[in-house]
């Protein structure tokens, strides 16, 4: 399949199959996963699970602007319990009838607990997904480097663009300091002098 093609379908599914599976969950799963819990509990646990996969099956779509996405999802959610608040507080009318808040409003604050479990879910995988991609980025930049093996290790480090971040590292990450001459294809004996030395 073209590569634009996937992007482009990745993009038109991102909200249609979060929200979608949302839904899913919400009339479908739950009731079969807590059937024969309170009734309160069923009520207050189903948005909270249901925003939380929403949100992170919408940053797993999107084939770009993860994050952004997420959080886009994120505020979609916190209109509900925005909206249902606007309604309550104002005595507006739907269907011809008051509205009031069920359980206390427990909906309301999982609905809010969910968006902030699920954009924490989020921000760690677009955190490791960051990290990734950055020490591609640098292995690749290393790779493109001539002469590495005849060089210094700070040869190297200046090289690859990486002497500041380096030896700002090797005082508090020891372990990436080690990964980062790895990378460099720096010998053993001579990282294990480097690490001492600092």
């Amino acid at each position: 399949m073209n590569a634009k093609l996937l992007v482009f379908l990745r993009w038109l599914m991102v909200f249609p199959v979060s929200i979608g599976m949302c839904i899913l969950y919400s009339f479908y799963i739950h009731p079969v996963l807590l059937q024969g819990w309170d009734k309160n509990i069923v009520h207050a646990f189903n948005p909270l699970i249901a925003s939380v996969i929403a949100i992170v099956l919408a940053y797993f779509i999107a084939p770009k602007n993860k994050f952004n996405i997420a959080l886009i999802v994120a505020g979609l959610f916190l209109l509900a319990p925005v909206t249902g608040l606007i309604i309550v507080m104002f005595g507006i009318k739907v269907n011809g009838q008051e509205q009031s808040i069920l359980d206390g409003g427990a909906a309301l604050a999982t609905t809010t607990l969910g968006v902030i479990v699920g954009i924490f879910i989020a921000w760690k995988f677009h955190l490791r997904l960051s990290s990734k991609s950055r020490e591609e980025e640098i292995i690749s930049r290393i790779n493109s480097i001539e002469g590495l093996e005849g060089m210094t290790v700070n040869e190297r480090l200046h090289a690859a663009g990486l002497y500041d971040e380096f030896y700002l590292v090797i005082k508090i990450d020891k372990p990436k300091a080690r990964k980062i001459l790895t990378w460099l294809k720096v010998d053993e004996p001579s990282i294990e002098l480097v690490i001492k030395e600092d």
